[in-house]
């Protein structure tokens, strides 16, 4: 969650209780936000949640894992929201952004992964926040 900018929009337009997770050792600074690894869950979590949103999904050493866990936590018919612009494509993987795909690979992917337990329910094309960005897309995923 970095700075927590994402829990205060949510916390202002959708009036939620939410947390975030972080990595670093400074998480517990940022309101609604825990030290977290996102590729574990909470025993309290699973089947608990309406809404996870995240723009990091490229952060994930293991993302079949992480998206797997992440969807475990929704509740059924709740909904999953990955932000993927052409920034998350192949080129220039990292060791922060182990894992780069296309848009067009990602709903092929995540039905793989899914194994019939959630799926795309649409691709929202977003505005985009930065112009050196081919495309900025909201990946809708929910659980069956």
């Amino acid at each position: 969650t970095r700075r927590g900018n994402e829990q205060v929009w949510f916390k202002k337009y959708l009036n939620c209780e939410l947390i975030g997770t972080e990595l670093s050792d400074t998480a517990e600074q940022v309101p609604h936000t825990i030290q977290w690894d996102f590729h574990e869950t909470k025993p309290e979590w699973i089947d608990s949640v309406d809404l996870i949103y995240s723009n990091t999904f490229d952060n994930s050493y293991d993302p079949e894992m992480c998206l797997n866990t992440w969807m475990s936590c929704l509740k059924k018919g709740g909904i999953c929201i990955l932000e993927h612009s052409s920034g998350h494509e192949s080129s220039g993987n990292t060791e922060l952004d182990p894992f780069k795909a296309s848009i067009s690979i990602m709903p092929y992917l995540i039905t793989i992964w899914s194994k019939g337990k959630f799926g795309v329910r649409e691709l929202v094309n977003a505005p985009k926040i930065n112009e050196n960005l081919k495309y900025l897309y909201f990946i809708v995923i929910q659980k069956f």
